[in-house]
């Protein structure tokens, strides 16, 4: 007979609602509130880029508020009376206690390295405004899966992203062993695992503390997946050619040039020739110098500091330098237009996809 569960951790009806509160601010900022700004912008008349516009809108009531509910929505979520870091903190031990008893089951899948390093950029940046990362705390996992949980609601989305994109891979799979570099809690290896069965998944993240709740969801659901704390920069721990796809999901943003350019090299290292990388991720703005402006602004108020850099690499390029060929570069899903914003604030899904060049071909 199995051992019992153990108890989870939920959230508490005044956790739930500040939750129901900042979901339904987040719809009116990204819907309404959202769309006055725009009738403003296109207003001021012909701009150099999203610099000028910002000085012209500086004093709009609209885009002052737009501003800063993007920006307090965000911390308010985390740290208010009833935020997720205090509904975390208030259950560490139930929280201890279920990443434990995952780890005394499969161990072998789950490969965590005391002595990692974290890059300094990643230890010192507070990504998405989660005060002090999501690296150090027993319960960041538990953080971050909410807080992703409460993005996912405010998009609206009919189908889940991860899952979508894996059923795309499903039909364009070069072969069955597949790395998902930064991994974070691992909906996007679960995805795979679901649409791809028979396939051998990994995921890889620097950070432990997500590693252990993505190991204890790949239990819940009976799926065989290995996790594996390495940096993305060099992926140590894999072999050259080891597997057939490469996946990124929501990662290469979070990255400084330097660091996004050691990551293709890595990953080109850990495919097969012939083996593909696909990434979805934010790259192609729609709307022009005004949609610059909605995502470079952001970037700013979000904790998102090497996004702006992310727009400005000409990424066909840098897959190329990394040693892949025949770049695909495209909004997700099919079909997005480029010239014109959304009707509702979101962010701009793309796809990039390419090819490892092998042998004597290979950069």
């Amino acid at each position: 007979m199995s051992p019992p569960a153990a108890p989870a951790p939920s959230l508490d009806l005044r956790e739930d609602v500040q939750r129901e509160l900042v979901l339904a601010t987040r719809r009116y900022w990204a819907g309404p509130l959202y769309r006055r700004v725009v009738a403003g912008a296109r207003r001021v008349g012909p701009v150099s880029g999203p610099d000028e516009l910002e000085r012209a809108l500086a004093r709009m009531p609209a885009y002052q508020a737009f501003g800063w509910l993007e920006q307090h929505l965000q911390t308010f979520k985390y740290t208010g009376p009833g935020g997720l870091m205090p509904a975390a903190e208030r259950q560490r031990q139930v929280i201890e206690a279920m990443l434990a008893a995952s780890e005394g089951r499969h161990p072998e899948r789950l490969v965590l390295d005391p002595a990692m390093r974290l890059p300094d950029y990643y230890r010192d940046t507070d990504f998405h405004l989660v005060p002090g990362g999501i690296h150090s705390r027993s319960w960041d996992g538990v953080v971050y899966e909410w807080a992703a949980g409460t993005a996912t609601m405010m998009q609206n989305e009919s189908t889940d992203v991860h899952d979508s994109l894996a059923r795309y891979l499903a039909t364009v799979t070069p072969g069955r062993r597949i790395l998902d570099v930064g991994c974070g809690f691992g909906p996007t290896v679960r995805a795979l695992a679901r649409a791809l069965p028979e396939a051998t998944v990994t995921g890889c993240d620097l950070s432990a503390p997500v590693l252990r709740l993505a190991h204890h969801r790949a239990l819940a659901e009976a799926l065989t997946l290995r996790f594996v704390q390495a940096n993305g920069e060099d992926l140590g721990p894999f072999p050259d050619r080891s597997v057939d796809l490469v996946t990124a999901t929501m990662f290469i943003h979070e990255l400084p040039p330097p660091a996004l350019r050691a990551m293709l090299r890595a990953a080109r290292r850990v495919l097969r020739p012939g083996g593909r990388l696909v990434v979805l991720d934010f790259y192609l703005v729609p709307g022009g110098t005004l949609g610059r402006f909605f995502h470079l602004g952001h970037a700013r108020r979000n904790g998102e500091p090497f996004m702006p850099a992310l727009l400005e690499l000409d990424l066909p390029a840098e897959l190329r330098a990394a040693g892949f060929s025949a770049p695909q570069i495209s909004p997700y899903p099919p079909g997005q237009p480029l010239d014109r914003l959304p009707e509702s604030w979101r962010l701009p899904w793309t796809l990039i996809e390419a090819e490892a060049l092998g042998g004597s071909d290979a950069a």
